[in-house]
């Protein structure tokens, strides 16, 4: 979470969606970002994953804007559910490790 608020500290590089806390994480946890996935329900939640060279999954909520969908669909990737968008990952990541 981090720890910042624009409206008192400013922008920083760790609110969403600057990568900050991303790159954190993967320095701490050994993660490889090019084979990261960020999922989220608000175009914010998915922004970073580009910088990263990581991939973005939108799943619309009931509040999502249809802007945000469309750029989804046009830049990253759209799935229904959850359960759709982890199936994705998971036939990706199979497809990936057979090559």
């Amino acid at each position: 979470m981090c720890p910042h608020h624009p409206d008192a500290t400013g922008a920083c590089e760790c609110r969403k969606p600057a990568p900050g806390m991303y790159v954190t994480a993967a320095g701490e946890l050994g993660l490889d970002l090019a084979r990261s996935y960020l999922i989220g329900n608000r175009w914010n939640d998915i922004a970073a994953a580009a910088e990263l060279g990581a991939r973005g999954i939108l799943v619309p909520a009931s509040g999502t804007p249809p802007e945000e969908i469309a750029r989804a669909e046009a830049e990253m990737a759209v799935a229904g559910t959850l359960g759709e968008a982890a199936g994705r990952i998971v036939g990706l990541t199979a497809r990936a490790a057979e090559r």
